[in-house]
């Protein structure tokens, strides 16, 4: 099978396994402080894009701009 063959097949299993590694456990949404380490950007830097208070990101990482 070509390479790019397996790429496409296993595709899904990539995306789902990089979203369950960045989504909080037992919550339903993506951590920020994970994002944030994956993406290599600080936690002020993450509340700068979103918009929000450098604090809402510690305080309230479920916050729907975040």
């Amino acid at each position: 099978m070509r390479e790019s063959a397996l790429i496409r097949q296993n595709t899904p299993k990539l995306v789902s396994d990089l979203l369950d590694g960045l989504q909080e456990p037992r919550t339903p949404y993506i951590s920020p402080a994970r994002f944030g380490e994956l993406a290599g950007l600080s936690q002020g830097a993450i509340a700068r894009l979103a918009g929000v208070h450098r604090n809402t990101v510690r305080v309230n990482p479920a916050s729907e701009p975040l």
